[in-house]
């Protein structure tokens, strides 16, 4: 594209140029010699070169900056996006670098929320983890103090069984004493 560029730029140079020269040509031509052929030349030549050195001087910075737009695009990291031509050429670099600062900024701004995100995320969970933690350790002890209860709870009824067959068998002796004596 910035030889593309180059290569408009010097075209136009160079016809404007020889339009020019055609024109004073034209004006004078019954007054031409070997010596106006010889400046119109060195002329033609002149312009020539000044339009492909005019082309190269104002469409290299165009395509340094796409260049290094293209390296920042890829991720390459662009070497120099700001231009100091004084002309519409630094305003363009100017506004393209601040796009890819802000582009930047608002990347690291998101990669620091979505690490806070992320962060906030592994605390509630670890809290959430310890807090189950917590609570199964409470249901195992108070499973552990019911079924210790329940086992004092048995091992109770059965001393009441054997103190009520006890008693059974004490009311029994005492009855079957009370008949002995009469």
């Amino acid at each position: 594209m910035a030889l593309n560029l180059a290569a408009k730029i010097a075209f136009s140079i160079i016809v404007a140029g020889l339009f020019i020269m055609a024109s004073f040509m034209a004006l004078n031509y019954e007054v031409l010699n070997a010596g106006s052929y010889i400046i119109f030349s060195l002329l033609f030549f002149y312009i020539f070169m000044f339009g492909i050195a005019a082309g190269k001087k104002y469409a290299g910075p165009v395509k340094e900056l796409v260049e290094n737009v293209s390296d920042a695009i890829k991720g390459k990291g662009a070497k120099k996006l700001s231009f100091d031509t004084k002309d519409e050429i630094e305003e363009l670099s100017k506004a393209i670098e601040k796009v890819f600062k802000d582009s930047e900024k608002n990347k690291s701004e998101t990669e620091m929320i979505k690490k806070s995100g992320d962060i906030k995320f592994k605390t509630k969970s670890l809290l959430s983890e310890q807090l189950i933690g917590a609570l199964e350790q409470k249901v195992k002890n108070r499973t552990m103090d019911f079924e210790k209860a329940i086992a004092e709870a048995d091992s109770a009824r059965a001393e009441l069984k054997i103190k009520d067959l006890e008693i059974i068998r004490l009311r029994e002796e005492l009855k079957g004493g009370k008949h002995k004596k009469r």
